[in-house]
């Protein structure tokens, strides 16, 4: 507690390994410059140099687990080891093709590129990132046209954490397609076609560079006390805890984190009233998202387990640097109750953290599912951020209202690319629904009624809830 001039100096693991392995915290415990110029600098390396006097190692290819385009990896070394660099593309037209282009960057037979990811050895041996665009500033995240990491939600490669998952074991094997096809085709005058000799090495070569690097990274952790091998039912480990920390939470887990039963948190939030009996329906509906159920837990401390909160802080001279704004969209539902009768008419509210339109899917125990909101009486299915969206309202000219016995799920599905998802289409004339999952028309569980008024490429996010019908 002196040490660190908090209350409380511990923190969680699965936290910490969320925060640290992204930016901004991630830069700022390496000390990462804002250029990749002055990361040469502050590495001596000086990457046009070295391609110049062509001490730099080439492998370039059309097709690679990250980048959308062909890619060029090119090794330099370090005082520390090595110093990996890509050259990543938009497109393949022109001097974006390595194969027409495969010198530079820049130059009459050199490519143009718009970004790129660095790897490069500490001095203990283990590994740092670096990604930046084509003017050589950093990046928190890849542009999702030119590389994308599947892991993600939003399928960003964010620094760091992606790059993590990627290289668990070190720089990954790369074949070369570039001289191959140079030398075979003739075309490329005789200095361009040497050059590219000189670059780009026989395979045999570059794999033994290759996996030097990549045992010099493996013993590194094992100096650490890391278990190269390591992982968590197949997902790295700092990823399998960034993963832990970044999930939706449900009764059990709410209840953990309090330090309670579930029993205790349902009885003591219900008792607590307002926004503890808000968040214990919703958590009993299905799950909460970790941010939303955050931004409730200090407030519910004291009433939950009669306690004192305290929020977290730093010691002198220290500041807590913010998280980067959340690019995906998040989207909690939930519904008045969870058990209901025939006949009765559930009201939902959503709430997202990003402007989108709004999509409701009713799935039957048998697994056929139909939409269920937008429908004909309501076709303008846009909602706003950070505001609940209550519906069927007072304002509405239908109500939902449940035709037979048996456990509903109700799914939210919100989209910014606009107001009809793929492959899903309305038929208002008919009150036809294309149905999900198994591709055919299916019959609603949850039926849309009228009331007795006249009737008037982009992120996704989901949430779900279950609802008993007895």
């Amino acid at each position: 507690t002196l040490a660190t001039g908090t209350q409380i100096p511990v923190i969680r693991a699965d936290w910490f390994a969320f925060t640290a392995s992204r930016p901004p915290i991630y830069e700022q415990i390496l000390g990462l410059p804002a250029t990749f110029q002055e990361l040469q600098q502050k590495l001596g390396v000086d990457v046009t140099a070295n391609i110049e006097s062509f001490s730099a190692k080439r492998a370039g290819f059309q097709k690679s687990g990250v980048s959308q385009n062909n890619r060029l990896i090119e090794r330099h070394s370090i005082s520390t080891g090595a110093f990996w660099t890509s050259y990543d593309f938009g497109g393949n037209r022109a001097q974006q093709s390595l194969f027409e282009f495969p010198l530079g960057p820049g130059g009459e037979f050199g490519f143009h590129h718009d970004g790129g990811e660095t790897i490069f050895n500490l001095p203990n041996g283990l590994q740092a990132y670096y990604l930046n665009n084509a003017k050589g500033e950093a990046l928190a995240k890849g542009p999702t046209q030119i590389v994308r990491d599947p892991s993600r939600k939003d399928l960003t490669v964010t620094n760091g954490i992606s790059c993590m998952g990627c290289h668990n074991q070190g720089m990954r094997n790369a074949k070369d397609e570039i001289r191959a096809q140079v030398e075979s085709v003739k075309n490329f005058p005789f200095d361009v076609r040497e050059a590219v000799k000189a670059l780009y090495p026989l395979r045999d070569e570059m794999d033994k560079v290759i996996e030097t690097d990549r045992a010099r990274f493996k013993d590194a952790l094992k100096q650490s006390g890391v278990d190269p091998d390591l992982d968590l039912n197949g997902i790295e480990v700092i990823n399998a805890l960034s993963d832990r920390y970044e999930r939706e939470l449900d009764l059990k887990a709410a209840a953990a984190e309090f330090g309670i039963s579930v029993e205790d948190l349902q009885r003591n939030m219900t008792m607590s009233g307002g926004t503890g009996a808000s968040l214990v329906t919703r958590l009993e509906l299905g799950t909460v998202q970790r941010d939303n159920f955050e931004t409730n837990f200090g407030a519910l401390v004291e009433s939950i387990i009669d306690a004192r909160y305290i929020a977290p802080s730093v010691g002198p001279g220290l500041t807590v640097a913010s998280q980067s704004p959340v690019t995906d969209i998040r989207i909690d539902l939930s519904a008045t109750k969870s058990r209901y009768a025939v006949g009765d008419g559930p009201v939902f509210t959503a709430r997202t953290n990003r402007d989108c339109h709004l999509t409701l899917v009713n799935v039957d125990p048998h697994g056929d599912a139909v939409v269920i909101f937008p429908n004909r009486f309501q076709q303008d299915n846009s909602i706003k951020a950070n505001t609940e969206f209550t519906f069927p309202n007072a304002q509405s000219n239908f109500d939902f209202q449940f035709s037979t016995k048996g456990t509903e799920t109700v799914i939210a599905i919100c989209d910014e690319g606009g107001s009809a998802l793929t492959g899903i289409a309305h038929d208002y004339a008919t009150e036809a629904l294309t149905g999900l999952g198994n591709g055919a028309l299916a019959t609603k569980k949850i039926d849309v009624v009228a009331r007795n008024t006249a009737a008037s490429g982009q992120s996704v996010g989901r949430a779900a809830i279950k609802l008993k019908v007895e």
